[in-house]
């Protein structure tokens, strides 16, 4: 009643915060990136991802675990349990439906590191400054094309709108804004 519309305006917004911690994660890690090319020449694939795995995945298993256990408690098979939390175990719980579905900016999290690194490694982004101007065009064009194409996806009826926000393809615009922003600032 009274807190109606404050309520909608939070349902028009809300949105905004899942890109703004986008935004900065990828400065974040994107910076972190830069700054060892910058700094050693090369990129630690090794170092990287182990970095990425030990400090997400711990803590991202115990969901599913818990989950199975959980509706274990209720009565449910754990094989149904498991056939209903697979997705997040291989980070496509966002292409995939589960009743876990609130966890999907964790797939584009970890979609975001498998491709981050791969596209400085394919345009050969060196401590060399000359390599830093194509990387950073390449990157507004990958956010250009990004957005038009979430846009297109809704307003043709490819994916309605919810499932747009949440499918990586059309969703990681924000992350690669940030790397945008950190190759500025490094």
């Amino acid at each position: 009643g009274l807190f109606k519309p404050l309520a909608a305006l939070f349902m028009r917004v809300g949105w905004s915060g899942v890109d703004m911690f986008f935004v900065i994660s990828g400065f974040l890690v994107g910076g972190m990136l830069l700054s060892e090319v910058k700094k050693y020449g090369h990129l630690d694939f090794y170092r990287f991802y182990m970095r990425r795995i030990l400090k997400i995945w711990p803590p991202l298993y115990c969901v599913p675990i818990a989950y199975i256990g959980l509706m274990g408690a209720f009565g449910q098979s754990p094989l149904i349990s498991f056939e209903e939390t697979w997705p997040i175990l291989l980070h496509i719980q966002n292409y995939v439906p589960t009743p876990l579905g609130h966890m999907w900016s964790l797939a584009v999290e970890e979609h975001f590191y498998v491709l981050l690194p791969l596209l400085i490694t394919f345009i050969g982004l060196s401590s060399k400054d000359e390599r830093v101007k194509i990387f950073q065009r390449v990157i507004i064009m990958l956010i250009v094309f990004v957005s038009t194409l979430r846009i297109l996806s809704v307003e043709f009826g490819w994916v309605d709108p919810r499932t747009a926000r949440i499918l990586t393809h059309l969703r990681i615009d924000a992350l690669l804004a940030g790397v945008l922003l950190a190759s500025v600032y490094h």
